[in-house]
């Protein structure tokens, strides 16, 4: 149960990174709480870039996660070719996982590649039955 729930979560969140556009937001006026002197503050870790995720998969070609990661990074850049191939190496070292097939299939969709896209939904909904937006996607894939 908990693996279909994070891979629910995952498919939710790579979906809402490719289709909402990355936006900053700039605080004006916001006071800084004050740190006490004893407390140690790490800084937050730096998102991957594509050339760091390049490095990675260079040191280890099988690097599942990083070469999913390197694929939502092409998407949100519509470099939609690069993710295809980043989703579908993903696909060919590890053929059940659903957040791939649903990320190339979402990249087919936005190249107007209908037929791909449907059958990747497809491939979702056989690894996922339950996942009710797979069926609406596939089914605007259709159409």
């Amino acid at each position: 149960m908990t693996k279909y729930l994070l891979s629910q979560l995952g498919i939710i969140v790579t979906i809402a990174s490719i289709f909402m556009p990355i936006s900053t937001v700039a605080a004006t006026d916001v006071k800084q709480p004050e740190i006490e002197s004893s407390t140690v503050v790490t800084p937050a870790p730096t998102p991957p870039t594509i050339a760091s995720l390049d490095a990675a998969l260079q040191q280890n070609p099988q690097d599942l996660d990083a070469r999913l990661q390197r694929g939502i990074l092409h998407a949100r850049l519509a470099r939609y070719l690069p993710a295809i191939t980043d989703y579908t190496e993903v696909i060919r070292l590890a053929p059940d996982r659903a957040i791939a097939y649903n990320n190339r299939a979402a990249a087919k969709l936005n190249m107007k590649d209908y037929r791909g896209a449907y059958l990747d939904y497809s491939q979702v909904l056989r690894i996922l039955p339950e996942q009710a937006i797979t069926y609406n996607n596939r089914a605007i894939a259709r159409h």
